[in-house]
This record gives structure tokens, sequence and C-alpha cells, in this order.
């Protein structure tokens, strides 16, 4: 009967301690995947330039990081040249921005990068820097590169701009059929140098950004002169201001054409 009994005992303790050796690996495993899932990449920001000292650097997801940076020179900046790990180059261009305000990094002012990194690149480095008055530091070619491509996108702007300055958003009869020729003079602007002399691959680039650029703001007049629907506001007074589909078709146009203006002016 003792037997029995210890015996039985000794089944229970068995089944105890394998129910709670499962239950501590499950748990170990559940942590262990909560730790990979939110661990820290070590990721580290510098730059080359005493004048353009890295603030901080923060990770904002789970292969993004923040890095905020100031302009701590007499002058504004134009362009950044950003070195992520061994191969990786990042331009950021502030010209091209739609408001002014936004087109430069004025002295003293802050900015930041946000950027998905890979966790073998550990480093992000500011290698490059161009300033308003078309002085330079640092990388010299990826510098003349993003030049090259500013080169490209002028040259489409140049050539599309006084086709679009045709266009009559008057008369609603035609506005749509000459949207349409527009639209098809910018989709066959030339990937090509003026003179036919052969280009860079940074030149090619910045001809196929300015020739999607423009296609770009074409859509939006293209929505605006398909939306039938008529927008009705009220001034303080009571008073109903009435916007057609030809007054908002003017706007966007109005808008486009400073845009695009302003961008072949300060390429």
């Amino acid at each position: 009967m003792k037997r029995g009994n210890a015996e039985q005992a000794f089944r229970c303790l068995f089944v105890s301690l394998t129910v709670c050796m499962f239950l501590s690996l499950l748990v170990f495993t559940v942590r262990s995947s909560r730790a990979s899932a939110t661990g820290q990449l070590d990721i580290r920001a510098s730059s080359l330039f005493r004048k353009l000292p890295i603030i901080s650097v923060r990770q904002i997801g789970p292969r993004t990081v923040q890095v905020i940076f100031r302009n701590d020179y007499e002058k504004d900046i134009t362009a950044l040249i950003f070195s992520v790990g061994a191969s990786k180059v990042i331009r950021r261009d502030y010209i091209l921005a739609e408001l002014e305000k936004d087109q430069r990094l004025s002295a003293g002012a802050a900015d930041n990068l946000v950027n998905t990194v890979d966790p073998l690149s550990r480093d992000i480095v500011i290698s490059g820097v161009l300033f308003s008055d078309g002085s330079r530091e640092g990388d010299k070619s990826e510098i003349t590169g993003l030049l090259e491509e500013r080169r490209g996108m002028k040259m489409q702007f140049a050539r599309f701009n006084p086709r679009f300055r045709s266009f009559d958003p008057v008369e609603p009869s035609t506005m749509m059929k000459e949207l349409n020729e527009i639209k098809e003079f910018a989709a066959s602007l030339p990937i090509a140098t003026d003179d036919g002399s052969p280009m860079s691959d940074d030149v090619e680039h910045g001809l196929r950004t300015g020739q999607s650029l423009i296609l770009k703001s074409l859509s939006k007049l293209e929505g605006d002169l398909r939306d039938e629907k008529i927008e009705t506001f009220y001034s303080r007074d009571g008073t109903a201001l009435v916007t057609t589909k030809e007054e908002r078709v003017r706007k966007t146009f109005t808008a486009i054409e400073k845009d695009l203006k302003g961008l072949e002016r300060r390429l």
C-alpha cells in the first residue's frame, strides 16, 4: 500500500516538474521575442563639420532613427550629403521644397533626417554641404552629382514652362483638350541634353525627376478639371461665396505655374 502511494506521489511530482519546465520555457521564448522586437539599434551619427553639429540621435521605430542637426554657419545651406554605412548616400536638396521657408536651412536653424537603417549600417555621417552662395565643403563627388541632378531638372522645366504658359484655363469647353495636349508634350520630353552631348547618370536622373514632377503637377490639375462639385463658403456676414470648377482650375494652374517657374529659377 505504501509502495503504491509512493509511486503515485512520484508520478504527480514528475508531471508537476514537466509542466513547470514547459511554462518556464514558454515565458523565456516570449521574453526573447519581445527583446528582439524592441531592442535598441546601435546607430551612431556624426558630422565632419564643426559648424554643423549633431544635436541628438533617437530611435523612433524598430529600424528607424531620427538625427537632429543644426546649421551654425553664418550662411544658408541648400543641400546636404549623408553617408549611411559603407555604401548608402542620401542627398537632401532643400531647394526642391514647395514652401519658400523650407527651400534652405537658414543660419542657426535645426532640421532632422528620419531614415530606415540596416542594423549593420551603424554610422550616419554628414559628409557634404552646399551653401546658398555656391560654396561647398566635404564630399566633392556627391555634391557635384547633386548639381548635375539639378542641371537635368532645370533642362526639363526650361523646356516645359513656355508650353505650359500657353494653357488658357478660361474656356471650359477646351480646357480638357488643351490639358491632354500638354500632358502628351510633358510625357514626350526627351531624356537627353539639349545639345545631344553625353550625359552622366546624375543628369539623366535629374531629367527623369523633372519630368516626373511635371506630370505629377498635371495630374493634380486634371483632378480639378474632372471634379464637377461646386463649393460654397459663407462670409462672416452670411454672404454665400461660391467657388466653381473653373475658378478652382485657374487657382491650381496659377499655383503650379508659379511653382515650376520658381524651380527653374532656383535650379
